[in-house]
């Protein structure tokens, strides 16, 4: 087995899957991953029924970690969304959000809304200055 690495100031940087599998830390991210998950769905960031479009996306080993590193701050500020603060938060992070039964949620019935929701807390995508949405390049896609 082999990987690509990169060491600077003393850390090690493994650029390449097979790293991550030989250290198990694809198994590390994964059960960070849950326990992310887990905390979404204890805030009512989205609903119930759309549990399955995230864990879907879990199951495939290249996107174990795409939960593994949230902004606690950014899911407690999405889990306090009501009729006042809606239109606010939706303007701020640029994410669709619903309401259903006098519950407010983040919408992630596609592709694109989960990828947006997932990069917004995981500060993979954010507004510039000019109010405009910016992305870091994500290493995965959503369709595999």
């Amino acid at each position: 087995m082999h990987f690509d690495a990169f060491i600077l100031d003393n850390k090690c940087y493994i650029i390449t899957l097979a790293g991550r599998r030989l250290f198990q830390l694809e198994d590390i991210s994964l059960k960070e991953s849950i326990k992310t998950k887990n905390l979404i769905l204890e805030k009512h960031l989205i609903k119930e029924s759309d549990i399955c479009i995230i864990d879907k996306y879990l199951s495939t080993p290249r996107h174990y970690s795409s939960l593994a590193n949230p902004d606690y701050e950014i899911i407690n500020e999405l889990s306090n969304i009501n009729k006042r603060n809606k239109k606010k938060l939706e303007q701020k992070y640029q994410l669709p959000i619903i309401e259903e039964n006098g519950n407010w949620y983040i919408d992630i019935s596609s592709n694109e809304k989960l990828k947006d929701f997932l990069d917004t807390i995981n500060h993979k995508r954010a507004l510039n200055f000019n109010n405009e949405i910016v992305h870091c390049k994500s290493p995965f896609t959503l369709d595999s």
